[in-house]
């Protein structure tokens, strides 16, 4: 399940650039990859409560925040065989 995100990830890396470089990606790439770890090996709870969809409505907004500060000022890189025509 972690291959499908990574290659994303990389493919963009690839065809994006920004001007402070790929730093804010690679925090979200960690940060991701954190949360994941922590839902396939962290303690479960034993009954249903609010704090459940609490938890993860805050998990939610604290990743789609982080994704934008990432995609940030970042450009698609042109494919060199469309920069030489």
């Amino acid at each position: 399940m972690i291959g499908l995100p990574a290659a994303a990830m990389i493919y963009y890396a690839r065809r994006t650039s920004a001007p402070t470089g790929n730093r804010r990606l690679w925090i979200l790439g960690g940060l991701l990859a954190a949360v994941q770890a922590v839902d396939w090996f962290g303690a479960k709870a034993p009954d249903y409560s609010i704090e459940i969809p609490l938890t993860m409505l805050a998990a939610y907004i604290v990743l789609a925040l982080v994704a934008a500060w990432a995609g940030a000022n970042r450009a698609v890189v042109m494919a060199q065989e469309e920069a030489s025509t």
